[in-house]
């Protein structure tokens, strides 16, 4: 990358920066260049963006002059003060990329190998500057380990990446039916670090991507972390919301472990309704979601829309521009830099992504509250809280009580759950499992005494009845006295 003091920042060409021998060999002759500890078969990444402008496959038997490099590329960068900038990849194994290929800096190249005049399997890194071979750590940071004592690393200033998203970076891509059948397995091995993949798009669940269910299943399959986008044909926010819907039944209950993303790109979607479709879209989305929702488009489409008002509503922005020379103060958490990406496992081109924050890693530190009963207890709520969750759950054809300061809504699915406690989250109150209370049982009856307390009255009744017989006579005897 290009910064702004007019430094070159190259991105380390493997995901492992662990040097075996530096400028200098370890007997102080001249190397001219850098090794890294790479086994044959790891993936070899463009230092920068650029022009192949040399690609030589190895005799096999020669080792000497170029054929010393064995299987080789070059690429050639943007200028660097006024000079020709180039960097070298050699020893490799293979290479996937053709002279007069556009590449975009951590685009695949090839694999490290052990070809030409090689002792073991590595990948030679050299930098040369109007054709005068340079220490290559003069333009990489200070992210590296060395092998060992013996290690000789030579003059060289590394440069600081202040510039660059600062903590986390990986990389990520993007698939469709479009990039058919694909080996997750091999794509993990190669370094990718998640995947987004399309479910679908439109308003119709007939417009489910047809590889959706088999990527999301192989992706999890292989350990890969998912996401999901949906590409939007909204014009109106209604249609916006209809598409959210359509979204949420295809993803089911498939857990994800990056953001779910509404894709905006359609050209016919009114300018004047973009923003709103966007805020239709996520709010929906959130409602029922248990996950980050996140907004994608390109750069020039974005400049068509509120972004403070997206802010607001979206968790996260994942941006499209595939210039060397963007605009980085564009917010951003993943980009997309190129569309013509070569990976391991998948034939043909695929979306390349830098991602600058790490959701899975969020997400497994992330405690969340589980509940299990199919009715939740939410409050203390005010009356906006309260008109808030009511409208959820009578969109949702859910039963929704008032409890004082509480309301209690339920009995639901899990989902419809999922949506309901999302929202009481989002909103800060409290939400817990209800169970309804239990009605007061009668004690259970001992026969015996039953009989003993009808044995009780019978006798008192009988004692009654004696002495209303003895009144009776007495009565009777005083009627006839006084005749």
């Amino acid at each position: 990358m290009r910064k702004g003091n007019g430094d070159v920042l190259f991105a380390w060409p493997l995901a492992s920066h662990i040097i075996t021998a530096g400028w200098q060999y370890s007997d102080g002759t001249a190397h001219n260049a850098i090794d890294l500890r790479a086994a044959t078969g790891t993936p070899v990444y463009a230092a920068e963006g650029g022009t192949v402008d040399w690609v030589q496959q190895w005799d096999g038997s020669t080792k000497t002059g170029n054929m010393s490099y064995g299987n080789l590329v070059r690429v050639q960068h943007e200028p660097y003060n006024g000079g020709k900038l180039q960097t070298y990849y050699a020893h490799l194994d293979s290479t996937v990329v053709v002279e007069g290929q556009t590449v975009r800096e951590g685009e695949l190249l090839g694999f490290a190998g052990n070809t030409g005049n090689s002792f073991g399997s590595h990948l030679h890194f050299e930098v040369r500057l109007n054709g005068v071979r340079y220490n290559p750590l003069n333009w990489l940071d200070s992210d590296f380990s060395v092998a060992g004592d013996h290690v000789r690393l030579g003059k060289y200033t590394s440069v600081p990446r202040e510039d660059t998203p600062a903590g986390f970076e990986a990389q990520a891509i993007d698939v469709s039916v479009y990039q058919g059948d694909i080996d997750w397995a091999q794509v993990k091995a190669a370094g990718i670090y998640a995947a987004v993949i399309r479910a679908g798009y439109g308003r119709y669940v007939e417009q489910e991507d047809l590889k959706f269910r088999q990527n999301y299943t192989n992706a999890r399959d292989a350990g890969m972390p998912v996401g999901v986008y949906w590409y939007s044909y909204a014009k109106t926010p209604e249609q916006a919301q209809q598409e959210a819907d359509i979204c949420l039944q295809v993803l089911g209950d498939r857990a994800l472990q990056m953001p779910l993303y509404m894709d905006q790109e359609w050209a016919d979607t009114p300018v004047a309704n973009r923003t709103a479709c966007v805020v239709a879209f996520l709010d929906r989305i959130r409602e029922r979601h248990a996950g980050l929702v996140g907004y994608y488009t390109y750069t020039s489409y974005f400049a068509s829309v509120d972004v403070p008002t997206i802010q607001a509503h979206a968790d996260t922005i994942w941006l499209a521009d595939y210039r060397q020379s963007y605009d980085k103060t564009i917010p951003r958490d993943m980009h997309q830099y190129s569309s013509s990406g070569t990976v391991p496992g998948i034939s043909g081109r695929v979306d390349m992504n830098r991602l600058y924050r790490d959701f899975p890693g969020e997400l497994e530190k992330e405690e969340k509250p589980v509940f299990t009963s199919d009715t939740l207890k939410i409050g203390p709520v005010s009356t906006g809280d309260r008109a808030a969750i009511r409208t959820l759950a009578e969109s949702l054809a859910v039963a929704a009580v008032d409890d004082g300061d509480y309301i209690i809504v339920g009995p639901m699915s899990a989902g419809d759950r999922a949506a309901v406690s999302n929202k009481a989250l989002a909103l800060g109150l409290g939400c817990e499992d209800y169970e309804e209370p239990e009605e007061p049982q009668a004690p259970a009856v001992d026969l015996t005494e039953v009989l003993a307390a009808l044995g009780r009255i019978e006798t008192a009744q009988a004692a009654q009845g004696k002495q209303l017989v003895a009144l009776m006579n007495k009565l009777a005897a005083a009627g006839a006295a006084l005749v």
